[in-house]
């Protein structure tokens, strides 16, 4: 098992697991929308000069089997960096 910091060569991997995680909630009744993000998309807001989120990739035997994204917010009331993360 290796967990790596994503690279944007991943976004096609990326965008595949994420449509797997909006399916996954879908069937648990937690997102019945659909997703509108694109390898584009993904390629310029997680790699970009300015990256709003960073992802994790978990690999066994070589092959891709999970995701984490994360994000850092800048609160002004409290003063604080707070982080967020959605695992899959």
């Amino acid at each position: 098992m290796n967990v790596r910091k994503a690279i944007k060569k991943d976004s096609g991997k990326l965008l595949e697991l994420i449509e797997h995680k909006a399916e996954f909630d879908r069937i648990m009744k937690g997102f019945d929308g659909e997703t509108s993000t694109t390898k584009e998309k993904i390629e310029r807001t997680l790699f970009g000069d300015y990256p709003f989120a960073h992802a994790l990739l978990l690999e066994v035997d070589g092959e891709v089997q999970g995701f984490a994204l994360f994000h850092y917010r800048y609160s002004s009331f409290r003063g604080e960096l707070l982080f967020g993360l959605m695992i899959f």
